[in-house]
């Protein structure tokens, strides 16, 4: 069974408002952890962008479906080797910290697992029968999430 990343966040971040409700932004930039809520979802967003642009400057694919045709190991990917999901799951503590509830956590740590344990695998494996043996020694150099 193929999951989509970004689809699966999405739905995970209207669980999140269903459960923990969302304030106002003028209600949350009030609050210390409001700014801090902001900051985190900003950079998510941020990453998630320029991994896109990275993995589209090399005409590689961004559909985790597909197989690449380019290893990217530059520019953010030097540092993690998915940093697009990175900044999914940081977008993900946005409502839980906006609202101020810790119940919302919950659909963060369900992407976690979803990500790590079945999507990223899969991914890794299609990719290491691609590209062999840089693909391994890139494993080796740079971590799945930092």
């Amino acid at each position: 069974m193929n999951i989509y990343p970004l689809p699966l966040m999405l739905g995970l971040m209207v669980a999140q408002y269903i459960l923990g409700g969302f304030p106002s932004l003028t209600h949350a930039i009030a609050h210390p952890i409001g700014l801090v809520a902001l900051a985190v979802g900003g950079f998510g967003l941020i990453l998630m962008l320029i991994s896109f642009i990275g993995l589209k400057r090399r005409n590689t694919t961004v559909d985790p479906t597909r197989s690449p045709d380019v290893l990217v190991t530059t520019g953010l990917y030097r540092i993690s080797r998915n940093p697009m999901y990175l900044g999914m799951l940081l977008m993900l503590f946005l409502i839980p910290l906006m609202a101020m509830r810790p119940r919302p956590l919950l659909f963060t740590l369900v992407f976690f697992l979803i990500m790590n344990f079945y999507v990223i695998p899969r991914e890794e494996r299609r990719i290491e029968k691609i590209f062999g043996s840089a693909f391994t020694q890139y494993k080796k150099r740079v971590r799945r999430w930092l």
